[in-house]
């Protein structure tokens, strides 16, 4: 109460703004790859980003083997071991 009370009152008296933006699906972010090189390029990307200590890449990775797997440019067993060598899981 003596430290969080003083910080909240602060934040309350000088709140300008218009409060907590909802995000909308149009602030989603959509990125197309037309071409395969292009996710494998994105990929070895985020996996250098991982191998450096970045763990915030994790749902992108997961995205572009579902992507490569779908279209038939690996299958389920290289993607399992694709992401074993990456994620060590």
């Amino acid at each position: 109460m003596t430290i969080i009370k003083p910080i909240w009152e602060e934040m309350k008296r000088s709140k300008k703004g218009y409060g907590m933006l909802k995000k909308t699906l149009t602030d989603v972010e959509i990125k197309y790859y037309d071409d395969p090189n292009e996710l494998v390029d994105r990929l070895r990307l985020l996996y250098h980003s991982t191998e450096a200590g970045g763990d915030a890449h994790r749902n992108e990775i997961v995205e572009i083997l579902t992507e490569l797997e779908e279209r038939k440019i690996i299958n389920k067993k290289e993607t399992n071991v694709i992401y074993t060598n990456i994620f060590g899981k």
